[in-house]
């Protein structure tokens, strides 16, 4: 017999073979493994090991798998918890529309930083599934909801309040059409920045509701008594203030100011007195200014009532105002003046012309003739 020695580092490396044929014939089938010792035959099965007939119970961990090797057609449905997913990995895309509900959601747990900008439309939120429970206080601003996807059905009634909303997030164009009521407007709020010009009717104000502090620059009087029997006697030419009053106006306009008295004439001494009302102390105008005369009686004795007026233009503030008179001369003799009042009347705003000139309670009481101008010419009659 022939044979063919090994050498002693064939079986240092690789597995090794042996084939047979017969001359030029084929191969005989199968092939051998030549090995350095002997071995059972079931070990012919050690290529056959791994399936799940041979892996044990539990046999296979998460080193065992290659990375990327576990897809969803080798998870079974529902068995993958909380437990089993890490922290972070659930992004938008891996959510379907309409997954989340008001149950899903931990009450406060969405912050207005966890909400990229526009990415709640109507198509995410199902109808009456949002609570104000579900929200932190201040966290959705405006960014966060994409202009016209939320409409009321989408909230549930009464569920946001104002910790819910951001501060100047809502705008005119978020809110329907006379959606706001007076429910909505709590007591106070409305001042004078929110009214539009002309947008407050006689309809929107309740009745005895605007008294004398909400009124602007409303009429108002003052008024001056001097009834003493005794009376101020003029004595000369020099203008003396017979009564003084002042008047507190709220802002500018006009002062009507009406004086009256009682003059004690005795046409013996030939005595003109001269009246007027003055915003000058001790001062008589030269437009305005009642002259008592005796006309054609050639003697008089007694008492004749005396009234004058004029309209002022004043600033806000404290005006102050004088019935003033004087005698026409210096020739002797006196003239009495008593029972005077002084009437102010403030009035925001004139209705028509107020001109100077010479009004018609300056002609001569007596005669009903134009005098002369005060100082100017006079004689005793």
């Amino acid at each position: 017999m022939w044979s063919t020695p090994f050498p002693v580092n064939l079986f240092n490396g690789d597995q090794r073979w042996l084939g047979a044929r017969i001359g030029s014939g084929s191969e005989l089938s199968p092939r051998r493994r030549i090995v350095t010792a002997a071995f059972a035959y079931h070990s012919l099965q050690a290529d056959s090991a791994g399936t799940a007939v041979t892996v044990a119970p539990n046999g296979v961990t998460s080193t065992s798998l290659v990375d990327g090797a576990v897809n969803s057609q080798k998870i079974q449905d529902l068995t993958i918890a909380a437990a089993d997913i890490a922290g972070s990995t659930i992004t938008g895309e891996k959510i379907a529309a309409n997954a989340i509900i008001s149950s899903r959601v931990l009450d406060g747990s969405l912050l207005g930083v966890d909400i990229a900008a526009s990415q709640i439309t109507t198509s995410h939120v199902v109808n009456g599934s949002l609570l104000g429970a579900d929200f932190v206080a201040g966290s959705i601003t405006g960014t966060q909801i994409a202009d016209g996807s939320l409409s009321a059905a989408d909230v549930v009634p009464n569920s946001l309040t104002g910790d819910e909303i951001e501060d100047m997030s809502i705008h005119t164009t978020d809110l329907s059409d006379g959606l706001i009521t007076s429910l909505q407007i709590a007591d106070g709020t409305i001042n004078s920045n929110d009214l539009g010009a002309n947008s407050v009717g006689a309809s929107e104000i309740q009745a005895n509701a605007v008294s004398a502090d909400e009124t602007l620059d409303e009429p108002g009087v003052a008024q001056a008594l001097n009834g003493a029997v005794a009376g101020i006697d003029l004595v000369d030419t020099s203008p003396v203030n017979l009564l003084t009053r002042s008047i507190n106006c709220p802002a500018g306009g006009y002062v009507l100011a009406i004086a009256s008295c009682s003059v004690f004439l005795d046409w013996g001494n030939s005595r003109r007195p001269l009246l007027a009302v003055s915003d000058v102390s001790e001062s008589l105008p030269s437009d305005v200014t009642v002259v008592i005369s005796k006309g054609a009686l050639s003697e008089f004795s007694g008492e004749i009532p005396v009234s004058t007026q004029r309209i002022f233009a004043v600033t806000s503030g404290s005006n102050t105002f004088y019935l003033v008179g004087r005698l026409s001369d210096n020739w002797p003799g006196e003239v009495n003046v008593s029972e005077m009042m002084l009437s102010l009347i403030y009035l925001p705003s004139a209705y028509g012309t107020v001109s100077g000139g010479i009004p018609p309670s300056r002609t001569d009481q007596q005669t009903g003739n134009e005098p002369t101008q005060p100082g100017e010419g006079d004689t005793k009659d």
